[in-house]
């Protein structure tokens, strides 16, 4: 999966599991998390989306790029 935007992913395990590009190229684009136990765990660079609700929002690796993202109400990245 790559260059996913403009999507909304609620009330899932995990939102979106992939690689490639998370994400678009402004704010505009963002994909909406909302309510997943995990927003997503993906490889690849996490940019310009917004995550709401549930546990974590994303599940991240070591060395990842993860940018220009909006994390609101209870979450966490780790």
């Amino acid at each position: 999966m790559g260059n996913m935007q403009n999507q909304e992913i609620t009330y899932n395990a995990v939102g979106v599991v992939g690689s490639r590009v998370l994400g678009g190229t402004r704010i505009e684009q963002s994909n909406l998390f909302a309510n997943n136990d995990i927003g997503t765990r993906f490889n690849g660079p996490i940019q310009f989306n917004r995550f709401s609700g549930g546990k974590v929002g994303i599940d991240a690796q070591s060395g990842q790029l993860i940018a220009h993202n909006i994390l609101y109400r209870p979450l966490a990245i780790r």
